[in-house]
């Protein structure tokens, strides 16, 4: 994408000699910030631009430009992209609003432009784009106010944003934080080029080492897991902040998955899964932009270990201690050794465990602060450091900045210094960021930065885990049974999934009732009595579902209630209820839900997404992010086999990639302490 992204001359198409208006703006800012290649100014109205000529039309250009800035109103744009396309411009950049984003006669325009598009070849960015900015090529070819500003510092952040104003926003406050950019890429609607093909671009340019991405919603999102693949590979960090969903609206299904899966949560947790640092804020963003900026290669903390907190504040440890918990960040548990060791330094009334509170005796004493701080940096199970100051800090700071730096050489992990209430000197400050070592105000931010490089680092070390496309499988797939649950059943067993014993009665009438004693006593009591799974999506809803059925009195009175058709009776079992769902997203493909089933479905709201494949240790995960975490370890006299249910969820996710399903939802599994057992089965 170079003749787009670093292109070596631009036509300005309907440019203005009014510097007030926005198509007056571009060529006065390539200007301004020092572009070399060559310009050319297209508007049939005007002579002559700011001295420089004007072509009454593309055709009478003396070259092909890399890049057309189509500066005209919507409706003129798919003429102009058209003639484009006919002298050969291979990128077209459309700034106009007034497409899709309003609908309509928009929508209508922009579906005529991808068609110019795909009929000609020329490739589209926007429409409804505020441009680019290239900064280590001096193309600022763009109306944005970012360019207001006398100079532009350059640097490894390249930003990827569907929003121009707030994008602009958000590359304005990194520069601010005197980070530098290699280029900012406003998508606008993504008619064609989108944000995913971008980030593409951005992980191969030699000057960026982080993408920044504001998203509102991507298409073919599965592809994200093999761009961050290629971007570990590169060594090049994906930050992004995502708002609001997809237009598009869920498609409606029968199943509790399709309902507990919103956008927000899927995203959330997708993007999270492929390794993108997602964010939820402008201090996370900038946060994060910063911590991965700052921080020495390969120094993420190590999945396997916690974070240590030291401390000259009691309650300021408390706080980082509370938080930490909070979030799910996990904090080390030390050795006897290193806790023996710091407790030799530091007064009885400090606290020597996990986060350590070395009082305001290291004021006086500030090598017992650096000890200390060696001390808990040594420990095996520490993988990332928090360095809380108290108001002596900018004094401390300044007497143990060289042990700082020595634990910052000795260990491949964060450190991050947190200054409350009173900021060390300027030149403190640049002083530890320069050795890779992050400053913060707030503990909360710092720790909430720390979850999410620990985050990073889980999902780095699960893509290498497994080099399997998060795509459905391309190969010709099964067809799943849908007309027998028997047949079914075995399908599933094939796959090594367990179902209760069920046996299906198809006859009416007495003989009905006789084939149910008969099958209820083959299957021992107490049984369950249910309308067929693959009839009735919902049974509760219609009587079709009876429990408890330990006698033919009650196998009778079941009978009588659940609605005419198939009849199952199934062996009953007692445990934790779990669901496992699979539904395709319209964005991300096949994604996997796990959280609390049966009843408890409508009642908890904390469920985990995940896209496929779903391998074991990827299971366990998502069990850990729901309630079924606690009530798998003993919930009220119950407890579960989490290895079991991590197991059936794996196999679930083969089953599907499998077979031609669009929804496979087991609710609920039944946990018990030595198997998961699903009970019924919804497919799509």
């Amino acid at each position: 994408m170079n003749r787009l992204l670093a292109p070596e001359s631009i036509a300005l198409i309907g440019a203005s000699g009014d510097e007030t208006k926005l198509s007056g703006r571009p060529h006065r800012y390539l200007e301004k910030h020092g572009y070399a290649g060559e310009l050319y100014f297209v508007n049939p109205n005007r002579d002559r631009i700011d001295g420089e000529h004007c072509y009454d039309s593309v055709a009478e250009l003396p070259a092909v430009p890399d890049l057309a800035m189509v500066l005209v109103p919507a409706a003129l744009t798919p003429t102009i992209v058209t003639e484009c396309a006919d002298v050969g411009i291979p990128y077209a950049m459309i700034i106009a609003s007034g497409f899709s984003e309003v609908d309509g006669d928009g929508a209508s325009l922009e579906k005529r432009l991808i068609e110019i598009a795909d009929e000609h070849g020329i490739r589209l960015l926007g429409p409804n784009s505020e441009g680019l900015l290239n900064l280590p090529k001096a193309t600022a070819a763009t109306f944005s106010s970012i360019c207001k500003r006398d100079v532009l510092h350059p640097g490894p952040v390249g930003f990827i944003s569907q929003s121009g104003a707030f994008g602009g926003a958000m590359f304005q406050l990194v520069q601010d934080e005197g980070i530098g950019a290699s280029s900012w890429i406003s998508t606008g609607n993504e008619a064609d080029i989108d944000s995913l093909e971008l980030l593409g671009a951005l992980i191969d340019d030699e000057h960026t080492k982080t993408v920044a991405m504001y998203l509102e919603a991507v298409t073919e999102g599965h592809r994200v897991f093999d761009l961050q693949r290629r971007a570990i590979e590169a060594g090049v960090s994906v930050v992004a902040i995502q708002v609001g969903t997809s237009a598009r609206g869920r498609q409606a299904t029968a199943s509790h998955t399709g309902s507990v899966a919103s956008d927000k949560a899927v995203y959330d947790a997708v993007l999270r899964q492929a390794g993108v640092m997602k964010v939820r804020g402008v201090d996370e963003f900038v946060d994060t932009i910063k911590a991965v900026t700052h921080l020495p290669p390969a120094s993420l903390p190590d999945p396997t270990g916690g974070l240590g907190i030291v401390s000259m504040s009691g309650g300021a440890a408390a706080l980082g201690a509370d938080r930490a918990e909070d979030i799910g960040l996990p904090l080390a548990s030390l050795d006897d050794s290193t806790v023996a060791t710091i407790e030799s330094h530091i007064p009885g009334y400090g606290s020597a465990k996990n986060p350590l509170d070395v009082t305001g005796y290291a004021i006086s004493n500030p090598s017992v602060f650096g000890a200390c701080i060696d001390a808990l940096a040594a420990d095996p199970s520490v993988n990332s450091l928090l360095i809380q100051f108290g108001n002596s800090g900018p004094e401390v700071i300044e007497t143990i900045m060289a042990d700082i730096k020595r634990v910052q050489q000795a260990h491949a992990f964060p450190i991050m210094t947190v200054f409350t209430g009173s900021r060390p000197a300027p030149s403190d400050v640049r002083a530890l960021e320069a050795l890779g070592i992050l400053v913060y105000e707030d503990p909360v931010r710092a720790i909430g930065t720390c979850k999410r490089l620990y985050e990073h680092a889980r999902a780095i070390d699960r893509l290498s885990r497994t080099r399997v496309s998060h795509v459905r499988m391309s190969e010709p797939v099964r067809s799943f049974p849908r007309a027998d649950l028997g047949d079914a059943i075995d399908r599933l067993a094939s796959y090594g999934i367990t179902f209760a014993t069920s046996r299906v009665i198809a006859q009416t009438g007495g003989d009905r009732v006789a084939a149910a004693i008969e099958t209820a006593e083959a299957i021992e009591y107490p049984v369950v009595v249910k309308a067929s799974p693959l009839a009735i999506s919902h049974k509760t809803d219609v009587d079709g579902v009876h429990t408890d059925i330990d006698s033919e009195t009650k196998l009778q009175s079941a009978i009588d209630n659940v609605p005419d058709g198939e009849l199952v009776i199934q062996r009953q079992h007692t445990g934790i209820e779990a669901l496992i769902g699979i539904t395709v997203d319209d964005d991300f493909g096949p994604v996997m839900t796990i959280g609390p089933g049966g009843v408890f479905v409508d009642l908890f709201e904390r469920f985990a997404h995940r896209a496929l494949p779903v391998d074991e240790q990827l299971a366990r995960e998502m069990i850990a992010e729901t309630p079924l975490s606690r009530m798998l370890s003993g919930y009220r006299g119950l407890s579960g086999d989490e290895t079991a249910l991590a197991e059936f969820a794996a196999l679930a996710s083969e089953v599907y990639l499998a077979h031609d399903l669009t929804t496979l939802e087991f609710n609920p599994v039944i946990v018990t302490e030595d198997e998961a057992v699903a009970v019924d089965l919804l497919i799509e």
